[in-house]
């Protein structure tokens, strides 16, 4: 018997950190004589995305917003008494900062810890902490995992670290179906947070012409700067064509009815949601941010990137797509082809040799 466990600060949020930790599990839970849980830093409600019934959940505290580093002792203690109880043979952080949990807890138990790189090496929550957590894991961890390739290099660079690996996120929806291009709606989704930068994409949406023409913006997520947003889209009145919407479950359902996707994130790990918006065939408009948009989408081929924070020439590249069908079409085939390098399949195989389940 082979139990694995996932470390996670929580499960009831929407973005694709929790989807694609979610999907793994799953499919880990379904190999004979693999038993999977995920413990939980947090204590804060029933997951945002369907378990497993085979896969079971232990909370490592009963905090309910956010943990307190003052209990960290605490929690790697209950979590090394986890260890000791369930003896699992692996612990994937998913996140460097789970590492600063799972090393200590697992010291002397034969456990191994994998760290699942879910941001980038530039992404620094706490100037001590997260290159504390890194340098953890470079020497301690038996693998680090990035989504990019660049981040393999910035591991191997900044903190020396031997044993990491590229392993990019897949497409984690099913039955996904192209969109027709019909509908003129440009899509974003993610969390309402600083982070994506939905700020700049309302000041780049505000420059365009195309929204004069029936044109419409769809931003789809929830989070901390819902009020923010909401206000500022108000302001905008009327012919801002704006519209947010809650985050779901059915996400393939805006992809379908959209035929462009933005993106305007300050920083990203490896961006599911272009992954995802591809696979619809949606091309694809980024800020050039790390890490992750410059190896998904081809310049003029799959879509366009823009330099970082360039507002203005965002608005200009959302203007050209949509005043252009036939590139729309040609880059949207292109998209459909393009997603089929991030297959669950490719996904889960590279999972299952680094776990030594093949």
């Amino acid at each position: 018997m082979t139990r694995i466990f996932f470390l996670i600060n929580s499960l009831e949020n929407s973005g694709g950190t929790e989807r694609v930790s979610t999907l793994l599990a799953n499919h880990l839970s379904s190999i004979p004589g693999v038993e999977v849980t995920f413990c939980t830093l947090l204590n804060s409600g029933k997951p945002f995305f369907s378990l497993s019934p085979a896969v079971s959940i232990e909370r490592i505290s009963n905090e309910k917003d956010r943990y307190r580093m003052w209990r960290y002792p605490v929690y790697i203690a209950h979590l090394r008494e986890l260890v000791k109880r369930y003896r699992p043979r692996w612990i994937i952080d998913v996140c460097s900062a789970m590492s600063l949990l799972s090393i200590p807890a697992c010291a002397g138990t034969g456990c191994r810890v994998i760290t699942w790189e879910h941001f980038n090496t530039s992404v620094t929550w706490n100037g001590f902490t997260a290159p504390l957590a890194r340098r953890l894991a470079s020497e301690y961890a038996s693998t680090i995992v990035t989504l990019t390739q660049r981040d393999v290099e910035s591991y191997r660079s900044k903190y020396g670290a031997r044993h990491v690996t590229c392993i990019p996120n897949p497409v984690t929806l099913t039955d996904v179906h192209p969109s027709d291009l019909s509908v003129k709606t440009v899509l974003s989704v993610g969390r309402l947070s600083h982070q994506k930068g939905f700020d700049m994409l309302l000041d780049a949406w505000s420059m365009t012409s195309c929204r004069n023409q029936g044109w419409q913006l769809h931003i789809v997520g929830d989070g901390e700067e819902h009020h923010a947003l909401s206000a500022r889209i108000q302001a905008m009145g009327s012919d801002g064509n704006v519209t947010l919407h809650p985050s779901t479950t059915d996400i393939s359902r805006h992809y379908r009815n959209a035929s462009i996707y933005v993106m305007s994130s300050r920083f990203e790990g490896m961006p599911l949601v272009l992954i995802e918006a591809m696979a619809h065939g949606l091309p694809a408009i980024s800020f050039d941010c790390p890490n992750g948009p410059a190896e998904i989408i081809r310049e003029g081929i799959t879509g366009h990137l823009i330099p970082p924070d360039d507002v203005a020439m965002l608005a200009q590249a959302i203007d050209r797509l949509a005043s252009s069908p036939a590139s729309l079409g040609e880059m949207s085939a292109m998209c459909v082809r393009e997603s089929q390098r991030y297959s669950p399949a490719k996904f889960f195989s590279s999972w299952e040799e680094l776990l030594g389940l093949c």
